[in-house]
């Protein structure tokens, strides 16, 4: 089947460099449409009951299988070989440069991650999954450009902020830093210099503006803050090395 028509609105948040080192892009969280070369296979038998935004529903072949947690797409399921996913191989989604995709919403990247297309187009890789945002690049990009375009393709529920309660003259000083802590794609620990009032605190990361606070759990743009005077942050997603990250709050 050929596919006309594909999503830009994520890599659009990409600069115009970056975006031009794209050669493929599938968003693949609720539709099957593509950048590339044509045609796209996905087969199956059977039928099964998916979740869909809160519901549930049941999906027979061929039609394509698509999961969503709430308001945020998992996106395409593809367990090889009882469901398949493939492109022409023209794209080259398995030579050395750099492809980037989403298992589950978990970032993967090559070479950290196996890829997991082979050379005749079709899906490889884990089973039982789901998979979006496959991306592949004309070069073997570096790592501050594989996080800015996962930060740019991770697809987040719009929210709405309340903004931090502006300090008083007397409580303290203003701080701007980087907190203590390894910055290398997998490190989601990290230390502030000083103890922070929680109401002014934002927490800046991989190009994304300031992310979410919360009390637990944080998810992939969320952290939490405790220890001994809410100096530690715990990050949902490992920022990468050369990532933007940074910290700046009040003085409690």
């Amino acid at each position: 089947m050929a596919i006309q028509l594909w999503t830009v609105a994520n890599v659009m948040k990409l600069s115009t460099d970056l975006r031009k080192k794209i050669v493929f892009y599938a968003p693949l969280t609720e539709h099957m449409d593509f950048m590339g070369v044509d045609p796209v296979t996905y087969s199956w038998t059977g039928s099964t009951a998916v979740m869909f935004r809160g519901g549930s529903r049941t999906v027979t072949a061929p039609a394509p299988l698509f999961n969503w947690a709430g308001e945020s797409p998992n996106g395409l399921f593809v367990n090889p070989p009882t469901v398949n996913l493939g492109y022409n191989p023209s794209n080259n989604l398995n030579n050395t440069n750099t492809l980037v995709w989403f298992e589950t919403r978990v970032p993967k990247s090559t070479p950290t991650n196996s890829n997991p297309f082979g050379s005749d187009g079709f899906w490889g890789g884990a089973g039982s999954i789901y998979v979006s945002h496959i991306c592949k690049a004309n070069s073997v990009l570096s790592n501050t450009e594989i996080n800015q375009i996962q930060a740019a393709l991770l697809d987040v529920p719009p929210q709405s902020l309340p903004p931090p309660t502006p300090p008083v003259s007397n409580i303290g000083t203003f701080v701007q830093e980087t907190p203590a802590g390894a910055i290398n794609g997998s490190n989601t620990t990290f230390t502030l210099s000083q103890n922070p009032d929680l109401n002014s605190l934002l927490v800046f990361a991989f190009g994304a503006g300031a992310i979410k606070r919360v009390s637990s759990g944080p998810g992939n743009l969320e952290y939490t803050a405790g220890g001994t005077g809410n100096r530690t942050i715990t990050m949902g997603l490992a920022p990468m090395t050369g990532s933007p990250f940074f910290a700046q709050y009040v003085t409690a």
